[in-house]
């Protein structure tokens, strides 16, 4: 009996996962959501790395931008 119990929820699972993976949205569906990001086909990992080095590059521009701004406040003072 407890055979056939372990049996069922073995196969309901398998049910459930198979209907997840059959009415899952397509990964541009994903992609418009943000859930994905970056190019369909680019690896996960790499699209994470473009995203922080863009994420740096900008931190350093509006950084520079300040100081240049600090700077010409403090000469024309």
């Amino acid at each position: 009996m407890a055979a056939a119990c372990e049996a069922l929820r073995t196969e309901m699972r398998k049910d459930a996962m198979t209907h997840s993976l059959v009415n899952r949205p397509p990964p541009e569906a994903l992609q418009d959501k943000g859930i994905i990001k970056g190019s369909i086909g680019v690896s996960p990992r790499l699209a994470e790395t473009r995203e922080a080095l863009r994420r740096e590059m900008t931190k350093d521009v509006v950084s520079h931008t300040l100081g240049r701004r600090a700077e010409s406040l403090h000469s024309s003072a």
